[in-house]
């Protein structure tokens, strides 16, 4: 899938009908897990509603598997419920990273279970540049609705292929960098940072699959 395919630009979705478009605000903090809701409530895109990576998109009492590892398809069917998500409505996440951080990743577990969905290019930053209107307080909630969803287990391979890649070849391409180029980076913090890090991990996951698919 190119890039796109995946992004959204402002001018595109404010130009779509509102009822046809579900906003999702993935704003979130690693250091500060509730930064992002409260910068949801101060205000948000007309009609979004809320995404917590620890919440909505992890299942955290899964212990030892990742820093963030999935929900079980269930879950997330519920997540997408509430959210009030039906066939026909294009959900289009954004965050304050433009769309590098938890936008990125609700947008590969759409994808996993076969929705299509977008990344707001430029994230929240470019939602206010373009002075358009804002809203604040709780979301509105749309009605909930009923919702299945599987987990593509491929998708999930590439995911799990990803994060050994990243606590793995990380640390071995800077020692690589250091023996050959006398570049010092410690082999433990790159791998500490790049393992921890659900960005990467994601990123690297799309990037695998692609050069798979091109080959």
């Amino acid at each position: 899938m190119s890039t796109m395919n995946v992004l959204m630009d402002v001018q595109t979705l404010t130009a779509l009908p509102r009822e046809s478009v579900l906003p999702i605000d993935c704003r979130f903090t690693l250091s500060e897990p509730d930064q992002g809701e409260r910068g949801f409530l101060q205000a948000h895109i007309p009609g979004a509603a809320y995404a917590n990576l620890d919440r909505d998109l992890s299942d955290l009492s899964k212990q030892g598997l990742s820093r963030h590892p999935l929900p079980d398809a269930p879950a997330f069917a519920r997540t997408l419920s509430s959210w009030g998500w039906h066939p026909g409505l294009r959900v289009v996440a954004y965050d304050a990273a433009g769309g590098a951080m938890a936008a990125v990743r609700l947008w590969w577990m759409l994808a996993s279970v076969g929705i299509t969905s977008n990344v707001l290019d430029g994230g929240w930053q470019a939602w206010q540049t373009a002075g358009l209107p804002v809203e604040s307080g709780v979301a509105t909630m749309r009605a909930p609705t009923s919702v299945t969803s599987h987990f593509d287990s491929s998708r999930v391979v590439d995911y799990v292929f990803a994060f050994i890649y990243n606590s793995a070849g990380i640390p071995l391409a800077a020692g690589l960098l250091y023996l050959f180029f006398g570049l010092l980076l410690s082999p433990v913090v790159a791998a500490a940072a790049m393992s921890l890090s659900p960005l990467n991990v994601v990123s690297n996951a799309l990037r695998l699959r692609g050069a798979l698919l091109a080959g």
